[in-house]
């Protein structure tokens, strides 16, 4: 896969209040190629990233179409989708996740 098929999925992870939440411990990993993908082989590891004080939390080069898993604070949360039409930057899809 080029650079260029690589993209940086991102979240702000807010508090129960509303706020943006820093500290917050989220972990992604590849689950399941795109449908019809050839020729890559993905390292299933953990990548693991904390919130800014802005509530950012940002991982690099997600592949558009493959499905990863979200793990907030050790607690598995859902499986998600980084959208097919991605370029460079995309906000990921929100979830929901006891964060404390």
């Amino acid at each position: 896969f080029p650079s260029h098929d690589k993209v940086t999925g991102y979240w702000t992870v807010l508090d129960a209040q509303g706020n943006e939440a820093s500290g917050v411990v989220v972990t992604v990993k590849a689950r399941q190629a795109s449908r019809g993908s050839a020729g890559a082989l993905h390292n299933a590891a953990t990548r693991t990233a904390t919130s800014a004080a802005n509530g950012l939390v940002q991982f690099t080069n997600m592949i558009p179409g493959w499905k990863y898993s979200v793990v907030a604070n050790d607690e598995y949360v859902a499986d998600f989708t980084v959208p097919a039409d991605a370029v460079t930057s995309v906000e990921l899809g929100s979830i929901v996740a006891r964060l404390t």
